[in-house]
């Protein structure tokens, strides 16, 4: 096979956007297949809420998001859930503070790559598993705005969950 019979990925990073830069990320990171290994959503229909009850991997997958949070000084994990097949995560990087000791910045996708690279780590080695497929999908949050619609999003993702696009 050549080059040119392999399938172009899509390019997901901003041509313009200066990736140095303080700011908030919206990430959705899927499993492999997108195998429902992660929660279960429970109470679904009147008078219940939806809501997300993490299974064993799920619970490993918590306690990864949580250790990055409260381990990294210059990353902030805003919000997350958890859903049967994937997660969502709204990161802030503070780059000001992750500037190493030549004083330049550091990319704000290397930071963020090492992140999910981390996570991803830490769960397969955690479960024995190759929980996750290989890339993910990254969104730079722009203003308040869009940071206010990303996080209702996040929050009623699972009250919409079976019409969700990776429901399946």
């Amino acid at each position: 096979m050549n080059k040119k019979d392999l399938p172009k990925r899509k390019r997901i990073r901003l041509i313009d956007f200066d990736y140095s830069e303080t700011g908030y990320y919206y990430l959705t990171i899927c499993t492999k297949e997108k195998q429902k290994t992660l929660s279960k959503i429970v109470g679904v229909g009147f008078p219940d809420d939806p809501k997300v009850e993490l299974i064993e991997i799920g619970k490993t997958v918590e306690n990864a998001i949580k250790f990055i949070d409260e381990t990294n000084q210059f990353v902030n994990i805003e919000t997350y859930c958890i859903m049967p097949n994937h997660i969502h995560l709204i990161v802030f990087i503070n780059n000001e503070s992750a500037n190493g000791s030549s004083g330049k910045p550091t990319p704000t996708n290397a930071i963020l790559s090492k992140v999910v690279s981390s996570l991803k780590r830490y769960t397969n080695r955690k479960t024995n598993k190759k929980l996750w497929q290989r890339s993910f999908y990254e969104h730079v949050i722009r203003n308040e705005k869009s940071l206010i619609e990303i996080s209702e999003y996040i929050h009623n993702n699972p009250a919409v969950w079976e019409s969700d696009s990776l429901f399946c």
